[in-house]
């Protein structure tokens, strides 16, 4: 698989990680709240309180939160499968791969930091992970291109 040629490898393990996030992810939103009397009332005021979206619709605060996490699964996914179709390319020119890890490193770091904000450490520590294996799939140094070409033509 091109995925795993050299120049790759790092790239394509932060990208398999994202899935496995997005897996994870997935798995937190569908399980049951923890027994905490005070989280309870704080869920049910959410469940209890509409807004007026427009168009008709008055979700509650809960099918809004609800709405968010499991859309954050959907695009850490995409993101993975992304990064893997291109990663997956017989003939990308180096550049990309390391282009396409600046943008992960930045998109991950982006989110441990807003984790870190929000004084949650769970995403916190999986995102700054992320943002490592990606960083480095950026500073490593490149395979030459598989097209026939050398690297000074690209």
């Amino acid at each position: 698989m091109p995925c795993f040629r050299r120049g790759r490898r790092m790239m394509t393990a932060g990208s398999i990680c994202l899935l496995l996030t997005a897996a994870l992810h997935t798995m937190a939103h569908f399980s049951p709240l923890p027994d905490d009397p005070q989280l309870l009332k704080v869920v049910d005021a959410m469940q209890a309180h509409q807004i007026d979206a427009g168009f008709g619709m008055h979700p509650t605060v809960v099918d809004i939160q609800r709405s968010m996490s499991l859309a954050m699964s959907v695009f850490l996914a995409a993101i993975g499968i992304g990064n893997l179709v291109v990663l997956n390319q017989a003939s990308i020119p180096p550049s990309l791969v390391r282009n396409l890890a600046g943008v992960n490193a930045i998109s991950m770091a982006t989110l441990a930091c807003v984790y870190y904000v929000h004084s949650f450490p769970q995403p916190l520590m999986n995102f700054a992970v992320l943002a490592v294996l990606f960083l480095i799939a950026l500073l490593l140094p490149q395979g030459a291109a598989t097209s026939g070409h050398t690297t000074a033509d690209l």
